[in-house]
């Protein structure tokens, strides 16, 4: 299954924890989150403060993961 957005995106801004909530609710236990670029690592840690123990996000420096 592809996906063209992820949710730190802003087409998410308006019910982002909505959907999260609702995808946890039917038992989902972890997200993994991938970057797509650096402009948007800031979305990606605010995100994962919202769900600390949900979500782990996946971001890379210089084609290594951290």
């Amino acid at each position: 299954m592809y996906f063209k957005y992820h949710l730190y995106s802003e087409q998410f801004d308006a019910n982002r924890n909505e959907m999260i909530q609702r995808v946890i609710n039917a038992s989902v236990s972890r997200f993994f989150v991938p970057a797509i670029d650096l402009t948007n690592s800031d979305g990606m840690l605010e995100l994962e403060k919202s769900f600390p123990e949900r979500l782990n996000i996946l971001m890379a420096c210089d084609g290594n993961l951290i």
